[in-house]
């Protein structure tokens, strides 16, 4: 397993991570090394980052598929999201997707 985290640490790593950012990446995609083609892996861990670490959302059926991949993985650390002032919150869940009320038919 050395062999392949020193491929992934020379070709896969993006040089703007943070080591945090890719210790936990590396460990997703070692987590399911055996269990999916490496571009498409590289491909799925960067979508799991991107969920972990900057709130991003995907189609549902992505998302639960990254999840159960992610199922079991080994510890990371992830530092904690900044979240939206209170007043910020509450705007969101009444927003209807920036439609501003008006029907979009």
């Amino acid at each position: 397993m050395a062999e392949v985290e020193k491929h992934l640490d020379e070709t896969v790593r993006d040089q703007w991570e943070s080591p945090v950012q890719w210790d936990a990446r590396k460990k997703f995609i070692l987590h399911n090394w055996d269990q999916y083609p490496e571009d498409q892996l590289v491909c799925l861990s960067n979508v799991w980052a991107n969920m972990e670490f900057l709130g991003c959302r995907y189609n549902t059926v992505v998302e639960q598929r990254v999840k159960d991949m992610a199922a079991g993985m080994p510890e990371f650390h992830k530092p904690e999201l900044p979240q939206p002032p209170p007043d910020q919150q509450d705007n969101k869940r009444r927003s209807d997707g920036g439609s501003h009320g008006k029907s979009r038919w």
